[in-house]
């Protein structure tokens, strides 16, 4: 009976072995620590990476345009952030494409400034706060400073100033005149009585803010990888939209905020609000080109379909799994 036992053992543990040794290892990178990433957060500790033969790990790397060169150099394969940085890395010759959108609508949607700047003109002449230049977050100011009249070249000094939580300690402590805010962080400006100037989301517009980036060259070798990861994105919404407990637990871990307030924001703007079905969107990419030509001839002449693969999504879509995760 004892050997019998052993046999069973021994045979579980080396199931148990072969399955792990069947995960294929995948490094993402994400670059805030605002919401944008949720789904990808939610697909690691819900499980969906792993369920879909994925041993996933994640890696931090701040601003967009250090982690898209992270992608183009080969330190990491695949990375959430914003894809107007893998266009402009495109345009100057690499092969980088996104394959999903996890947000469509701006996170990045409130212009936000100092108490004594209560009017959009008064931002004339002061200085703005971004992550880094080339980034989403440069794009989307640019929209809404042009939005509310002002010249982003002429009539205001942007500055580089970091992720999420620099950017919100900056204009609290008057480093920097104002920036954009997530929903999370715009409870955090609230607290501290900054005025909002101006909503994107009223703009009505899809952008490019937390993108699936990777290159061509990674997708021939690696298909399947990025076909168990689309999986794992779509099924974390589903999960995300559903188990709303254990998901705001998953986003105080990596937001590192246990502020409830700016919790609940996070999800609403992330999941909530997230796409079922997160194509790469055409219209962000337009939206990005539009800015881009101002100071790059190659973006005026570029069409939206070059920056992204649609495959992954469409191939999914088509299979019907997506629709019979919300019929259970």
């Amino acid at each position: 009976m004892k050997s019998v036992f052993l046999f069973a053992l021994l045979v579980t543990v080396g199931l148990s072995s072969v399955a792990r040794s069947q995960e294929q290892k995948l490094l993402v990178a994400y670059s805030t620590f605002a919401s944008g990433p949720a789904a990808l957060w939610v697909a690691k500790d819900a499980g969906f990476t792993k369920k879909n033969g994925l041993d996933v790990g994640l890696i931090y790397i701040g601003g967009s345009g250090i982690m898209t060169q992270a992608v183009v150099g080969g330190t990491v394969p695949v990375a959430i952030g914003g894809g107007t940085s893998a266009i402009v890395s495109n345009l100057a010759g690499t092969d980088l494409v996104m394959t999903a959108s996890l947000v469509h609508k701006p996170v990045l949607r409130y212009l936000v400034a100092k108490k004594e700047i209560t009017r959009p003109e008064q931002l004339k002449g002061k200085k703005l706060g971004i992550s880094r230049f080339g980034s989403s977050s440069e794009v989307l100011l640019n929209i809404a400073l042009r939005k509310i009249g002002l010249d982003p070249q002429r009539d205001v000094t942007i500055l580089q100033v970091g992720n999420a939580p620099l950017r919100v300690g900056a204009l609290i402590n008057g480093s920097i005149d104002a920036s954009l805010m997530s929903d999370g962080e715009k409870v955090l400006t609230d607290e501290a009585g900054l005025p909002v100037l101006f909503d994107l989301v009223d703009l009505g517009i899809e952008v490019l803010q937390s993108d699936v980036i990777t290159s061509r060259d990674f997708i021939r070798s690696n298909a399947e990888a990025i076909r168990a990861l689309t999986k794992a994105l779509v099924e974390a919404f589903h999960f995300g939209k559903t188990r709303k407990k254990e998901t705001l637990e998953i986003l105080s871990r990596y937001m590192k905020s246990s502020n409830p307030k700016v919790l609940e924001a996070a999800y609403a703007s992330s999941i909530t609000l997230g796409p079922s079905k997160p194509y790469p969107t055409l219209q962000g990419v337009e939206v990005a080109l539009a800015e881009l030509a101002v100071r790059n001839p190659k973006a005026a002449s570029a069409k939206p379909e070059q920056f992204v693969d649609m495959s992954f999504m469409a191939e999914l879509d088509r299979s019907g799994f997506i629709g019979s995760l919300y019929r259970r």
